[in-house]
């Protein structure tokens, strides 16, 4: 009899192992799952809408080998680092779990910037604070006195302070008593 019950214990505790492990493989469409050496997931298609890590996700996931989220689309509108993301935006994370780039599905002003969204799939990248690092604007910009070149692309960069750190000039540009031109790419250390 203790046989017995030491068996069927270890079936149970088998059917849990395996039923745990399968979990995350039933939310994909068959055949769309690849994986990582150590057989966890890399990416997937979903099924259907989902909820993951906290996140409302769409079609395409992917997973750092730790089976942390790494990218995914958003199901529907979402907050994030107290910003509104559109639905259809795709948000990357770091390994810590932490938004550190975005492609905006609609354009969004962050900062005070108008950040390009759409078909464009433009590039908004962040600082583990939340605060705007990069964006690509379709127009020319003034920030902190610099006419920076705008058009897709030409990044802006931004210093965690929201002072500019590096940018293309959309007009010539005068500073320390140096001519920049038109065209080129400037440098400022952080203001702080």
């Amino acid at each position: 009899m203790k046989k017995l019950d030491s068996k069927l214990l270890l079936v149970i505790i088998a059917i849990l192992i395996l039923s745990v492990s399968c979990s995350k493989e039933g939310l994909f469409i068959k055949g769309s799952v690849d994986y990582y050496a150590d057989g966890s997931i890399s990416k997937g298609k979903l099924i259907e809408d989902s909820i993951i890590e906290g996140y409302p996700v769409i079609s395409w996931i992917h997973f750092y080998e730790n089976g942390k989220l790494k990218q995914f689309d958003l199901s529907e509108n979402f907050s994030i680092s107290n910003l509104e993301f559109p639905k259809g935006s795709t948000i990357f994370l770091n390994s810590e779990g932490i938004m550190v780039q975005a492609y905006l599905s609609k354009d969004l002003e962050i900062q005070g910037y108008k950040c390009p969204g759409g078909n464009l799939k433009e590039a908004v990248g962040f600082y583990p604070s939340g605060k705007l690092r990069f964006f690509f604007p379709k127009t020319d910009v003034l920030i902190d006195g610099v006419p920076c070149k705008g058009g897709g692309l030409h990044g802006i960069w931004l210093y965690e302070t929201a002072h500019l750190e590096k940018a293309y000039l959309s007009e010539n540009y005068k500073k320390d008593g140096r001519i920049f031109k038109e065209g080129d790419e400037i440098r400022f250390d952080d203001k702080k």
